[in-house]
């Protein structure tokens, strides 16, 4: 009976909307979700399709019909937040591979990797933003929500890695980068791997068993309060000290000027990483307003207003630091009018550099070639 109240409720809205495809499209989702125990029975709009919590028993292999919790423009062609979200997301990528392909650094220059990873990141979401998946609820968590979390703590390590080797390189201590840093970086990236697992299992067995009216993703959070509290902390640390030595090391004002266009990067970034920080040790103890705001809108049965929510959510976090990021990288790589002008009078080989500028203190002895080259 109530199977077929909810399939007459599609029928209607699929009525509204002239459309026989919806209609189609409305029966055959409606019908299989709840035989599959995806619908809620408390009389919910049918709007939202899916209530994202397997009940006990319900293998974790069974496909997730989802609306809200993994929305897509292949679903949502009439939401104009999705449209801008994703256009952003192309306009970004499509900047970060010309900073990447303009560049003159090596193909496996810091600068490169951190850029290629970022472009990565932009493809990722716009591929999730854009397809429909047939996701089950662990490959959902996993790769919806914890995988590009890891893909940032890579790419922000990266810069933290780069800082140490600065670091070490000032210090005359250049020969345990090879021995102790880079090992040291590559196992705590498989560590994280392994957590980023973990702990999807670990928020879909909670999602599972939990009769909790909570977001079906707040399991994951905890992954998002290691990751971001270890950048915000180490990014912080070792930029005020790189920042410190390199000011006092670096006579070339060219270098100078990216040393301190990459602290206001690093400053940025910690206080990106340090508000995502909060936000997900609220969200775990069931403290953020924001985010319960956002729950109960993604809860209802016209979630457009949820999405314009997630647009503002990705501008903030990701879509506004990023390009700030590049366009950093693009300055650094066009030389300006007085290096330039250096550059041609210069006896000594160095693009500009004197002679005096070249102190054992440089990571790059003075070289001109960009910071994060």
């Amino acid at each position: 009976m109530l199977l077929a109240v909810r399939q007459s409720q599609a029928v209607m809205i699929a009525r509204q909307r002239d459309s026989l495809w919806d209609c189609i499209v409305l029966l055959s989702v409606v019908g299989h979700a709840h035989a599959l125990g995806f619908l809620r029975d408390d009389g919910s709009d049918v709007g939202n399709f899916l209530y994202l919590k397997d009940e006990p028993g319900v293998a974790p292999n069974t496909t997730v019909v989802c609306r809200t919790e993994c929305p897509t423009l292949y679903r949502e062609r009439d939401s104009i937040a999705l449209w801008l979200l994703v256009s952003m997301y192309a306009v970004v990528g499509f900047f970060g591979v010309f900073i990447l392909v303009k560049g003159r650094a090596s193909i496996l220059s810091y600068r490169n990797i951190f850029l290629g990873l970022q472009t990565l990141l932009c493809a990722y979401r716009i591929v999730t933003f854009s397809a429909l998946f047939k996701w089950n609820l662990f490959t959902l968590l996993l790769l919806l929500y914890c995988f590009p979390i890891f893909l940032q703590f890579v790419t922000f390590s990266l810069l933290i890695v780069f800082l140490l080797k600065c670091l070490l390189v000032m210090q005359e201590r250049q020969h345990l980068v090879r021995r102790y840093l880079y090992p040291t970086y590559v196992l705590i990236v498989l560590g994280l791997a392994a957590a980023c697992v973990s702990l999807s299992y670990y928020a879909y067995k909670r999602e599972s068993a939990s009769q909790d009216n909570h977001g079906f993703d707040q399991g994951v959070s905890r992954f998002g309060v290691l990751v971001f509290g270890l950048l915000a902390v180490f990014l912080s640390l070792t930029g005020v000290k790189t920042h410190r030595l390199l000011m006092r090391f670096v006579l070339s004002e060219a270098r100078r000027s990216q040393v301190v266009g990459v602290s206001y990067v690093v400053f940025v970034y910690c206080i990106v990483f340090l508000v995502r920080t909060v936000w997900s040790v609220l969200y775990v103890i069931n403290r953020n307003p924001l985010q319960s705001r956002m729950n109960h809108l993604q809860s209802q049965a016209n979630p457009y207003l949820y999405y314009w929510t997630v647009f503002g959510f990705y501008l903030v976090f990701e879509i506004l630091p990023t390009c700030f990021l590049l366009y950093s990288f693009y300055n650094w790589a066009k030389p300006t009018g007085g290096f330039a002008k250096r550059q041609k009078r210069n006896p000594y080989g160095n693009a500009g550099i004197n002679q005096n500028d070249q102190v054992a203190g440089d990571p790059y002895n003075g070289q001109s070639q960009p910071l994060l080259g």
